[in-house]
């Protein structure tokens, strides 16, 4: 992830003026783990993204880049 782009979880957070500890709890995780994902110290993992989709919306492909903007995912999980 480029350091200049914001994360998409605190334009969410931002845009819905809320806190890091308010969008902790509807996305069911710590208010640190919005705090690293936001500061570009932890990735949003292939899990939480397609369960954070649902909470806000935001299409696992911008919280999970390097595993959901391949377009070859599906081809992939299939050969698995």
């Amino acid at each position: 992830m480029c350091s200049t782009m914001e994360h998409p979880i605190k334009t969410y957070r931002e845009t819905h003026a809320m806190t890091q500890a308010q969008l902790a709890a509807v996305l069911g995780c710590s208010d640190a783990t919005i705090t690293h994902i936001e500061n570009g110290r932890r990735r949003v993992t292939p899990e939480n993204a397609i369960e954070w989709e649902l909470k806000t919306g935001i299409s696992r492909a911008k919280l999970c880049p390097e595993i959901f903007a391949d377009k070859n995912f599906r081809s992939k999980k299939k050969a698995a």
